[in-house]
């Protein structure tokens, strides 16, 4: 995903640390439901808000 995309924080317009994405937190046991994050587009600097989940 990072790939293709920066992870931005929502509310302060910042980087999402990957480690707190929820497919690396399922990687450790923990369920998540609708984070809030913005993808951009790295080609285009399209931006969209989504909700992400989690689950192992």
């Amino acid at each position: 995903m990072h790939t293709y995309f920066k992870v931005l924080n929502p509310h302060e317009g910042k980087v999402f640390p990957a480690q707190n994405l929820p497919a690396e937190l399922a990687l450790g046991g923990e369920i998540t439901n609708d984070i809030d994050v913005l993808l951009m587009n790295k080609q285009t600097n399209e931006i969209r808000r989504v909700l992400l989940s989690g689950r192992l």
